[in-house]
């Protein structure tokens, strides 16, 4: 117990240092302005992955070096570092690194749609997930000079892409564990298709054209973070009629749960309190991911005129809008759920979600009067609103640790005897309670939540630490 209490004072010794990166001056490459990328930590680790797709990280690495090797690219590699690539290399390796994550959209859309069960979707998910986290990984390493700002811009969007897909898969894992069949996730796996193609449709083009092309850049960076988003909200098909996102379709799992006609054991609470935060994690994080790379690309859109600008900041504003929604719809749904068996936790976790959905929304609105600002106005006022939304997504990402934090801390106490499970829960209920309003109380690192000494981290370190002098120390 005693390195449980360690945990908690690291923690709160580490959110108290913690502090926004200070907003930094565009840097301006090809039409391109640089961004920071902030990264929420993600939920409860992965489940396992067994079966046809588990080897495909390696695989997807194997082969696409072999298709760099296959396209006559191989060679250029030959007596240069990463950092002696001439410009002509660079280039070229950057459109095989496009060629390839175009084509590994492409597959997963006609692996999704051609899917007859629950595993060959997760399957072609999990394919897609690792061939573009290989490509991400090395689209740095063979950037050269001016495509430096190419390959990194490029980078953030389909690395945000690629964590909607890991919403995606942790979804599908949490309804096949509540006995759902491919029919429950048809709408999203059709939405999460159709982006995968719209997607792999400009990286082809851009491929084809000068890698450094702006125009195409753009809007194969704006496909992304609107199919980002897209995926985690769902949207509305040609009929008008709602298709659910990642969010969504998990609040039916634990509707589902909660219209069941006998309670939930403890474990099986545990296991979808799991479910629902890692979900949560990976879903906002893909979304914060995007809302950074779009701060990145404003001054771009603006030069491109109001309209586009206007349009990008309504298409955001609308998903925003629906994942608020979907969290608040979550938020109760984890208390009907869980609340018999886990009622402290369970409100704690609703108390959160119901945080990240008002920051969330919040971001929307600030969207929505920027977009609505006169067109010879909205140039100069890129970089304000692109420094407001890194400040409410890192209170986001706050909330998310947080939410993070919660699930470890019962997770833990689940696994060891004594009763500690209901203790915990027990704590975590009164912490509940006593944050009434999540949005002011559990920001900041003087917060409530924050610091060594004071918040969550102090008090359960006292409560679990010291050698046996805690509370639980003895347990």
């Amino acid at each position: 117990m005693t390195k449980i209490g360690q945990l908690f004072r690291s923690w709160g010794d580490l959110k108290a240092r913690t502090k926004s990166a200070a907003p930094r001056t565009p840097l301006t490459v090809e039409g391109l302005e640089d961004r920071t990328v902030l990264s929420p930590m993600h939920g409860l680790p992965l489940p396992a992955v067994s079966g046809p797709g588990a080897n495909a990280s390696v695989s997807s690495q194997i082969n696409l070096l072999d298709n760099i090797h296959s396209n006559g690219l191989g060679g250029l590699l030959s007596g240069h570092g990463s950092n002696g690539l001439s410009a002509s290399t660079s280039n070229q390796l950057l459109q095989s690194l496009e060629t390839q994550a175009a084509q590994a959209l492409a597959t997963l859309q006609s692996s999704l749609s051609s899917a007859t069960n629950l595993a060959g979707a997760q399957s072609a998910v999990t394919t897609a997930i690792n061939s573009l986290n290989g490509i991400t990984q090395m689209l740095p390493a063979f950037a050269q000079g001016s495509t430096n700002q190419v390959a990194s811009t490029l980078g953030s969007a389909l690395k945000d892409f690629t964590g909607s897909l890991q919403a995606v898969s942790t979804t599908l894992t949490a309804v096949s564990n509540a006995g759902g069949t491919l029919s429950d996730v048809t709408g999203l796996l059709g939405t999460v298709g159709s982006n995968a193609g719209t997607l792999s449709g400009d990286l082809t083009t851009l491929a084809g054209n000068a890698t450094t092309d702006a125009t195409q850049l753009l809007k194969t960076v704006t496909d992304a973070v609107n199919g980002t988003l897209s995926n985690v909200a769902g949207g509305v098909d040609s009929t008008g009629t709602s298709i659910p996102g990642t969010l969504s379709v998990l609040t039916s799992v634990l509707t589902n749960a909660a219209s069941g006609t006998t309670s939930l054991t403890t474990a099986q609470a545990q296991q979808l309190l799991g479910s629902v935060i890692q979900d949560v994690g990976q879903s906002v994080g893909a979304v914060t991911g995007s809302l950074n790379t779009l701060t990145g690309i404003l001054p771009q859109l603006a030069q491109s005129g109001a309209t586009s600008l206007t349009t990008e900041l309504g298409t955001v504003t609308s998903s925003l809008n629906t994942i608020s929604g979907n969290l608040t719809s979550l938020a109760s749904g984890v208390t009907s759920a869980l609340g018999s068996t886990l009622p402290g936790t369970s409100q704690m976790v609703s108390n959160l979600l119901t945080g990240i959905s008002n920051d969330l929304g919040t971001v929307s609105g600030e969207l929505s009067f920027v977009s609505g600002l006169p067109s010879d106005v909205l140039p100069a006022v890129t970089g304000i609103l692109g420094n407001v939304i890194q400040g409410s997504t890192s209170q986001v990402t706050s909330l998310v640790n947080t939410l993070n934090l919660t699930g470890l801390l019962s997770s833990l106490s689940s696994s060891t005897s004594g009763g500690l499970s209901s203790v915990m829960d027990s704590i975590l209920g009164l912490l509940a309670s006593q944050l009434g309003s999540t949005g002011g109380l559990l920001g900041g690192s003087g917060g409530l939540l924050g610091g060594s000494s004071g918040g969550l981290g102090g008090l359960l370190g006292g409560l679990l630490g010291g050698n046996g002098g805690g509370l639980l120390g003895g347990l």
